[in-house]
């Protein structure tokens, strides 16, 4: 008899074993998601687009998440907001879309300038992505998103430029002699101090239809005219005293 109820619970831890082995285990990700953002997000910019990679994350249970989130700042100080990318989620691999969740499912994403633009991101000026993992969960026939945390932030910048929007309209090329001393002095001076930083952020804010209000009015463009060549004198004559004097800082004017 001892035998008997012995090989019958044997049998039913079996069958038990079985059943349960069917189902995934249960997920927590409330409690356990949040440690495991994707790791090595970089970036690159060349002119027109930011192209942007990282490596794969996956679940507490080691297998692929769904997707991921990218969140993008205009700046250090301003809040992050997420890239809208919308994608069909088939999450029973029947075939059919069970729901659309905003992820990318790749690993890398390319960013455009005009993207850039609308988000109020301007040349020379430093802006900042993050990403996060995410996964969708079925709980009582719903779905649910989990997102890990943010991986650590990276910074990019709007190069190369040339271009100085109100010298340019100024000196009716951006190729001028004149436009090329100003830009040297925006990229050697200006973005190696951070009030430098701030006023050429200003400056690609509120330059353009500044440049096209002064490309409009011949006396008013005479005027700037003259100022700016006093301007570049001036720079000429900093750059023949920074050859006599040191130390120099590391872009190349004198401390």
């Amino acid at each position: 008899m001892t035998r008997l109820i012995l090989i019958v619970s044997v049998v039913a831890l079996i069958i038990i074993v079985s059943i349960a082995s069917e189902y995934p285990p249960a997920y927590d990700y409330d409690e356990e998601w949040t440690d495991t953002p994707p790791s090595d997000l970089s970036g690159a910019w060349d002119e027109d687009h930011v192209y942007l990679s990282w490596d794969k994350a996956y679940d507490i249970y080691e297998n692929d998440v769904d997707g991921y989130r990218l969140y993008r700042a205009p700046d250090e100080d301003s809040d992050y907001v997420m890239i809208n990318i919308t994608d069909e989620i088939d999450n029973d691999d029947d075939g059919e879309t069970d729901e659309e969740y905003e992820l990318i499912t790749t690993l890398d994403y390319t960013d455009s300038a005009s993207a850039l633009t609308a988000a109020g991101i301007y040349l020379l000026v430093p802006f900042y992505y993050k990403i996060t993992a995410a996964v969708v969960v079925a709980i009582d026939s719903t779905y649910r998103l989990y997102e890990s945390d943010y991986s650590g932030p990276v910074e990019l910048m709007k190069w190369p430029v040339s271009e100085c929007f109100v010298a340019t309209a100024v000196f009716d090329s951006s190729s001028a002699n004149q436009v090329r001393i100003l830009s040297s002095f925006r990229d050697e001076a200006l973005m190696g101090t951070k009030i430098g930083k701030w006023i050429v952020k200003r400056y690609y804010r509120m330059s353009p239809p500044i440049a096209d209000f002064i490309g409009e009015k011949p006396l008013l463009k005479l005027f700037v005219r003259l100022h700016l060549k006093l301007v570049i004198g001036l720079l000429r004559l900093m750059k023949a005293l920074d050859s006599l004097q040191g130390p120099v800082n590391e872009k190349g004017f004198s401390l």
